[in-house]
This record gives structure tokens, sequence and C-alpha cells, in this order.
């Protein structure tokens, strides 16, 4: 009995771990998507991606890229978040802003007096408002972009951008 209890409990627990939680309503199936931007062939981190959806979609697909240009797209709706894409033909966008100058560490700015954090945070918003955008304003708009991708069920998903070509 000892020996089927356990045989039971281990099985219950495969089977939670298995099913995660549901999809909701009208969620697409997802294939996976990497895409990588560069910029003359040097990887660019922190690049916003995103495919445009279909009207009327209430899922969104995008990630940002990591330290070596590169990101395997997600698809969220609401809470619930799927690492992939789904099929059909998409147009890319990104987006970037250039860094800023200067940024303060948690001590440095704990060690202000309020009025001088304030200060340095409203030349901040200044600066990165300011701040030209290292991509290009055409692959930043969704009609104007360039940039299409088709993703395919068991298809090579990738794609690599590079931002000197644009």
């Amino acid at each position: 009995m000892r020996l089927y209890c356990m045989f039971f409990l281990s099985a219950l627990s495969v089977a939670v771990v298995g099913c995660g939680p549901k999809a909701p309503d009208g969620f697409p199936q997802v294939f996976p998507c990497t895409i990588k931007v560069v910029n003359g062939g040097t990887p660019v981190e922190g690049v916003g991606i995103s495919l445009t959806m279909p009207k009327g979609s209430v899922y969104a697909t995008g990630g940002a890229t990591d330290a070596s240009g590169a990101v395997a797209l997600g698809t969220s709706q609401g809470s619930f978040h799927k690492t992939g894409a789904p099929a059909g033909d998409f147009k890319v966008v990104l987006s970037k802003a250039a860094p800023v100058s200067e940024s303060l560490t948690e001590e440095q700015a704990r060690a202000m007096e309020p009025h001088e954090r304030q200060a340095f945070m409203v030349k901040m918003a200044a600066e990165q408002a300011k701040a030209k955008s290292i991509v290009p304003p055409d692959l930043s708009d969704a009609m104007r972009t360039p940039i299409q991708l088709t993703v395919k069920e068991g298809g090579d998903n990738t794609l690599e951008i590079d931002l000197a070509s644009y």
C-alpha cells in the first residue's frame, strides 16, 4: 500500500508540473523564433522588438535583445506568456534610444539631498528626451518599416537585422 501511495503521489506531481497555466481563449499556437540585431556586425543589446499583429489581436509578440544581440520572441496575452511567435507574415518594429551620458548608483542617490536628486532627475529626463535613437526612424514605425518576417510551423524562424544597412 505504501509503495502504491508513493507511486500515486509521484504521478500526481508529474501531472501537476506538466500542466502549467491554461492559455487564454484565442491565444495562438506559437513557434520558436529568434531575431538578432547587429550594427555593422557588432551585437546591439537592449533593442526592443515587436511584431505587428493582425487587427483585433488581443495578444502581442516581442522581446528585447540580450548582450549577444539576440532575442527569442515571446507572445503574451494579459499575464499569460509563452516563448515563440504565431505563424504568419509580420512587419518587424525596433526601438532603442541612445544611452545617456551619466547615471547614479543607488549609493550616490541616497547621498544626495532631495533637491539635488530632483535636479539630477530633471537633467536626465531632458537628456533622454534629446537622445537620438540608434535605430533608424523607419524601423521604429510600423507603417514604414521595410523589415518583414514570415513565421512558419517547423520552419527556420530566424532573422538577422544589421542596422548599418538602413
